[in-house]
């Protein structure tokens, strides 16, 4: 048990993010929920994961594709989680593995898995939420490993995301460079983005993966301090917090 001035031990801080949210933080009851088995043991649901993959988007209340709950089921557990459009927190299903790794750039490297089609949206979310539907083919593709084409994606989206949504567009650039090792490139992008949650959260990230453990550590309070302790990206940040208070 953590006093106020105590930071709260990695164990405590796992047992919170394992435990994660029950319900669709947009609504106030907790409906029947659709639930899966992660690679680690501990269960999260659709609603629950389809609501924390569009945090990075400032979206709330849109129904998850047809394909999400299978994308999650399959989905193999990743490490270093980028805050962006497609990911969510529970991504980060093999903590073991976390844990066993000293050296926790090895466990950055690109992987694949996710059908990119998954999450092809319909007709009503396209002409209601065009750039969203732009940026969740970008993510389909980039879970998928299919980085080139998420990267045409891009390209063909820029022109359509303005106002608010540069920055969204700009972290999922980001993202889709993070993802296929292409690390230094990324932190650059993020360097780039205007202050904020998604900024020092994935700043945070990528420094406790690239060897930086005290520049993660500032990035990571930072982005704790602006995400919502409900939020499981708030979990998140904190178990990679502890991490980085540990040294590793």
């Amino acid at each position: 048990m953590s006093t106020p001035n105590t930071p709260p031990s990695l164990a405590s801080l796992t047992a919170r993010f394992l435990v994660g949210r029950s319900a669709d933080p947009a609504t106030e009851t907790c409906p029947p929920v659709e639930l899966h088995e992660a690679p680690s043991g501990f269960r999260t649901d659709v609603r629950t994961t389809w609501a924390e993959a569009l945090v990075a988007a400032g979206v709330t209340g849109i129904q998850h594709p047809a394909g999400w709950p299978a994308l999650t089921r399959t989905m193999p557990p990743r490490f270093a989680v980028a805050l962006c459009v497609g990911n969510y927190p529970q991504m980060l299903g093999d903590l073991g593995q976390l844990f066993a790794h000293a050296e926790l750039s090895s466990l950055a490297a690109p992987s694949t898995a996710a059908n990119d089609n998954a999450l092809r949206t319909g007709e009503r979310m396209r002409k209601g939420n065009p750039e969203l539907t732009l940026l969740l083919g970008v993510a389909g593709h980039r879970l998928a490993g299919d980085y080139a084409a998420a990267e045409v994606l891009l390209t063909d989206a820029e022109s359509a995301c303005t106002g608010r949504w540069r920055s969204v567009w700009e972290n999922e650039r980001a993202a889709n460079l993070w993802d296929q090792g292409k690390h230094a490139e990324a932190v650059a992008a993020w360097e780039r983005l205007p202050a904020g949650a998604v900024k020092s959260f994935n700043l945070g990230m990528a420094a406790l993966f690239t060897n930086q453990p005290e520049r993660a550590k500032a990035l990571l309070a930072e982005a704790c301090e602006n995400l919502p302790e409900s939020s499981g990206w708030n979990h998140l940040a904190r178990l990679y917090s502890a991490m980085s208070e540990s040294g590793r």
